[in-house]
C-alpha cells in the first residue's frame, strides 16, 4: 500500500512539473512571436519611409518644366505637413504626398524665422529619381500683411492678387487690403506676365518697386497660383 502511495506521489509530481515546463515554453514562444512581429512592423515602417509612398510625383506638379527632357528638376508646391530626416510630407490640394530626400538635400529659409509646418512651401525635385533637392517657403509665405516679401535698401518686392492695371497705376489685394502703386516710366511686364496678360486679373503677381515706390516691373509665376 505504501509502495503504491509513493508511486502515485511521484506521478503527481512529474505531471505538475510537466505542466510548468509546458507553460514556460508557451510564454517563450509567444514572447518570440511578439518580438518577431514587432521587428517586422518596424522593418515595414522603415522601408516605407525609405521609399516614400508616391510613385510618380510629376502628377502632383503644375510646373511647365516637368515635361521637358532638358530639365534636371521640377517643382512641387504644397502645405508642409511634416519633415523627418528622410522624408518631406506635403498636402497638395487635399492629397498627402511623401517625397524622399536626396543625400545633398538643403532647406533654404534665409530671412524667414517662423516654423514652416502648416505653411506653403516649394520643393525642388530631381527629374530622375524624384528626390527632394531643396525646400523653401514660397513668396506668399514670406510676405507680410502688406505683401512685402523682400526689401533691399528702399527697393521692395510685393506680392498680391491683381485687381486692375490702369493707364498709370496698378492695384493689388493683400492681407491688409487693396494697395495701389504708380507705374514708373520704365514699367514693363516680364515674359511670363506677357504670356498671361489677357488673364492676369485675379492672379497673384509680383511688383518690383523702386526707391520712389513706383512699379518698375510686374512678374508672373505659376508657383504663386497654387
Amino acid at each position: 500500500m505504501k509502495f503504491l502511495q509513493k508511486r502515485l506521489l511521484v506521478l503527481a509530481v512529474c505531471i505538475t512539473f510537466g505542466f510548468i515546463l509546458s507553460a514556460c515554453g508557451n510564454k517563450t514562444d509567444q514572447s518570440e512571436n511578439n518580438t518577431d512581429n514587432s521587428k517586422q512592423k518596424q522593418s515595414q515602417s522603415d522601408n516605407q519611409e525609405n521609399k516614400g509612398t508616391n510613385k510618380d510625383l510629376k502628377g502632383y506638379s503644375n510646373d511647365p518644366d516637368k515635361s521637358q527632357s532638358s530639365e534636371d528638376d521640377f517643382d512641387l508646391v504644397g502645405i508642409l505637413v511634416k519633415e523627418t530626416d528622410k522624408l518631406i510630407t506635403l498636402d497638395i490640394k487635399g492629397k498627402t504626398v511623401d517625397i524622399h530626400k536626396k543625400s545633398s538635400y538643403k532647406k533654404d529659409t534665409e530671412g524667414y524665422t517662423k516654423a514652416l509646418e502648416g505653411k506653403q512651401v516649394v520643393v525642388e525635385v530631381s527629374m530622375d529619381k524624384q528626390e527632394a533637392e531643396n525646400m523653401k517657403p514660397t513668396d506668399r509665405t514670406r510676405a507680410n500683411k502688406d505683401g512685402v516679401y523682400e526689401t533691399e535698401g528702399k527697393e521692395k518686392k510685393v506680392i498680391g492678387k491683381l485687381i486692375s492695371i490702369d493707364q498709370d497705376q496698378i492695384t493689388i489685394h493683400t492681407d491688409s487690403g487693396n494697395k495701389s502703386y504708380k507705374m514708373s516710366d520704365d514699367f514693363e511686364l516680364d515674359d511670363e506676365a506677357k504670356k498671361q496678360e489677357a488673364d492676369l486679373d485675379g492672379q497673384y503677381v509680383h511688383l518690383n518697386l523702386n526707391e520712389h515706390n513706383a512699379v518698375d516691373e510686374l512678374e508672373y509665376n505659376w508657383v504663386d497660383q497654387e
